[in-house]
């Protein structure tokens, strides 16, 4: 007796390839080497001034991450019909444009903030490997024990910054701290008009408080993370929350200042159990303000 799908071709593994002017998507290809199979298409850079047609060769593949600075040189790639994440996007203006030539182009916030949710299965795939943060965490007598990366950006930035929590207590000044290292490892713009490591940092924080054991985080710590959430929602009205001081090219080279986000003062007159009540209200309107699809399958 025959089994089921015999006689049919087994799907083969994501094939994704890199393509890159020489600037970014190097770290991105070493991440997606150790998931996927991956190559990497490097294209000699256009001036930004040629807007007529290009050709470009690149390897076939069943997914390609763009990190072209070039709109005619990302044009072509998107010409390919093949499933694109523009890593590098040219604004809301241009992913529409690609979109009428080919359906199957996604230009996610930040490399941080893709989620599975595409609707594309190609994209969908690499989403759930790379994208939006997810973590299992422990903690134990107030301290991060245990911080376990199941997913992370591409660029590499959410391991690196994870790496140097284990140990720490768990406290806004900890959670800000992340936040300034998720910005020093991210090659985002500072204040990019469609991409910036600002908002990286936020959703990383964002994402870290929401996989937290309920009872872990003190009201501070909770409220902190209801007022990350707040900034990250209000990022399109382009208010600088972290000031790296990097050039827009590269991380930083000194420690940078978080300037915006402060935890909010708890009145001392509060009775205990009404501050954890509070608390825990706080706790599930950041999770269901923070929530994306996806997440309940997908539980550590």
């Amino acid at each position: 007796m025959a089994e089921p799908g015999a006689g049919q071709p087994e799907k083969g593994p994501l094939r994704i390839c890199i393509v890159s002017d020489g600037v970014f998507g190097d770290r991105a290809f070493e991440q997606c080497l150790a998931r996927f199979p991956t190559e990497f298409a490097l294209l000699e850079p256009d001036p930004p001034t040629v807007v007529d047609d290009v050709a470009i060769e690149v390897p076939d593949a069943d997914l390609y991450l763009s990190y072209i600075r070039s709109p005619a040189q990302a044009l072509a790639l998107v010409e390919k019909g093949r499933p694109v994440v523009l890593g590098v996007s040219f604004g809301p203006g241009f992913v529409r444009q690609a979109r009428r030539i080919n359906p199957a182009v996604v230009a996610p916030e930040t490399m941080c903030s893709l989620d599975p949710t595409t609707g594309i299965d190609a994209i969908d795939t690499f989403a759930r490997a790379f994208g939006r943060p997810r973590f299992a965490v422990t903690v134990r007598d107030g301290k991060l024990v245990r911080l376990e990366v199941l997913r992370g950006s591409p660029c590499g930035s959410t391991v690196e910054a994870a790496s140097e929590l284990e140990g720490q207590p768990l406290s806004p000044e900890t959670l800000r701290y992340f936040g300034l290292r998720i910005c020093h490892h991210c090659w985002a713009p500072r204040h990019g008009r469609t991409c910036d490591k600002e908002t990286a940092g936020l959703i990383h924080v964002c994402e870290l408080l929401r996989a937290l054991p309920r009872e872990a985080a003190d009201v501070e710590t909770i409220a902190f993370g209801v007022e990350c959430d707040r900034l990250y929602n209000e990022r399109g009205r382009g208010e600088p929350i972290c000031d790296t001081g990097a050039h827009p090219a590269g991380p930083v080279d000194g420690p940078p200042a978080w300037k915006v986000i402060q935890p909010r003062a708890v009145p001392k007159d509060e009775k205990e159990a009404a501050a954890k009540e509070r608390a825990l209200a706080l706790i599930e309107r950041l999770r269901a303000l923070s929530a994306r699809c996806g997440q309940d399958e997908m539980k550590p």
